[in-house]
């Protein structure tokens, strides 16, 4: 197991003791800005894409998943970055997707060679579903987990007006580790952690973690890419 996942830290008092400290079950989220010198270019295309799954929808939720906890969301379904499963795309616009999905997995490869010091194939990283959200006038998508996939994204194209001052608009990641008390002495964590809204940042999660987004409301829409993928060995089928 990776040095970084099991941090043991060596506590010693002359004299008094020989011990150690360890960090057990630490979370990793990590954050990337994308800075591919294409990368409006990219935005384009998955606004354009985005905008023509929603106007040509038949219902706002296309998954059909957890619709109770959405409101005032569009969410597509799972095959937004499926090139096979795309209509009508042309050769500028294909060429965008792929190369964004090239650095989804470019990322997910740095999060596991530093997480877990391995070094694998881009090739045996594997996008199981993606989807888009197109959120405005309070819409919000309520506390959640992600089955059955090894890691998870959120790729903001475009974040409106979100800001953390206001809590419009954020995601939130909640702690793995509950309780209700609060006594001093037992902050080891806080209940939940946020993420600084930018745009073109991608966030990497484990699946398991509870994760929500606030209510947004702006003048423009807030957009957002996500996606579980599957990494290694996982032998799970993926569109």
């Amino acid at each position: 197991m990776s040095s970084y996942y099991y941090e043991t830290i060596p506590i010693k008092r002359e004299y008094t003791h020989i011990g150690q400290f360890k960090k057990l079950w630490s979370t990793p989220i990590a954050e990337f800005v994308c800075t591919l010198s294409n990368i409006n270019n990219i935005r384009d295309t998955i606004k354009k894409i985005a905008y023509q799954k929603k106007n040509n929808a038949d219902k706002s939720i296309e998954t059909n998943v957890s619709s109770k906890i959405k409101y005032n969301i569009f969410e597509s379904n799972f095959s937004f970055l499926n090139l096979e499963k795309q209509t009508s795309l042309s050769e500028a616009d294909s060429k965008n997707l792929c190369e964004i999905i090239d650095w989804f997995k470019i990322c997910i490869s740095d999060y596991y060679h530093v997480f877990f010091k391995k070094e694998k194939a881009l090739s045996e990283i594997r996008i199981k579903e993606s989807w888009i959200h197109i959120t405005n006038n309070n819409g919000y998508h309520g506390p959640h987990i992600h089955q059955n996939c090894s890691i998870c994204g959120n790729f903001y194209v475009d974040i409106g007006e979100s800001n953390i001052k206001n809590m419009n608009g954020i995601n939130c990641f909640f702690s793995p580790i509950s309780t209700d008390l609060s006594i001093d002495g037992y902050d080891y964590y806080s209940t939940a952690d946020t993420i600084i809204p930018q745009d073109f940042k991608l966030t990497l999660f484990p699946p398991n973690i509870l994760h929500n987004a606030t209510p947004y409301s702006g003048k423009t829409d807030r957009i957002v890419l996500a996606f579980n993928a599957l990494y290694g060995s996982a032998n799970i089928e993926h569109i």
